[in-house]
């Protein structure tokens, strides 16, 4: 009898113990519990930390590349987690992009009113990647940001999906009814987010695939 009570008061010390550790817990907030974490693809394991840059939260990947003869380091902040971004879809693009000789990112302009700028951020996620001009230099391609149609008093190229041909790639930001990514003819990509998202999103998730990160 007496064994039985001390299992039992054991049993009730360890569940109050348990309840407390998991009150505490749920009273952190998300950043105080998790400030690092893995994504794993096509068996390479990649390494975030989560910072506050501005007030704002950002996934810092910590990327390992190689620059001639030298291994190189970068750590490229993201709005969005890989893990964010699962839900969308996204064809096999990274080599069609990256045996291309320049690169055009392009968009309508009535996206910067529509998007609140936010478009203008979705390309520079991206282009930060693949432009020669821009930090970090993980690859160094020609590139340009256009719009798809002539705005007067802008001047810039003046570039769509149909103006993409086998030396030139065109990665094309459009709003339609869904966030995904995908080819268009032969040599097009489209960056697709649906009105009222985030079109950073898309850009997200392309970057993260031309790294082999997703």
């Amino acid at each position: 009898m007496k064994t039985n009570l001390k299992l039992l008061g054991l049993f009730l010390l360890f569940l109050f113990s348990f309840l407390v550790f998991t009150n505490q817990t749920s009273n952190l907030s998300e950043d105080e519990i998790l400030t690092s974490y893995e994504y794993t693809h096509a068996g390479r394991t990649f390494e975030f930390n989560i910072t506050e840059i501005n007030d704002n939260t950002r996934h810092v990947l910590n990327y390992k590349y190689v620059k001639g003869n030298f291994n190189r380091f970068a750590s490229i902040p993201f709005r969005y987690s890989p893990y964010d971004l699962e839900y969308m879809y996204m064809e096999e693009l990274s080599e069609f992009i990256l045996n291309s000789e320049v690169i055009y990112i392009s968009r309508d302009h009535s996206l910067e009113e529509l998007t609140d700028s936010k478009d203008g951020i979705a390309m520079l996620t991206l282009a930060r990647v693949l432009d020669s001009e821009m930090d970090p230099d993980i690859y160094e391609f020609p590139l340009a940001i256009a719009l798809t149609s002539y705005v007067e008093g802008i001047h810039s190229p003046i570039v769509g999906c149909e103006y993409s041909n086998p030396e030139a790639r065109v990665i094309e930001l459009r709003v339609g009814n869904k966030d995904a990514v995908y080819k268009e003819g032969e040599y097009c990509v489209v960056m697709e987010f649906e009105e009222g998202t985030d079109p950073i999103k898309v850009a997200t998730k392309l970057t993260y695939h031309v790294l082999g990160v997703m």
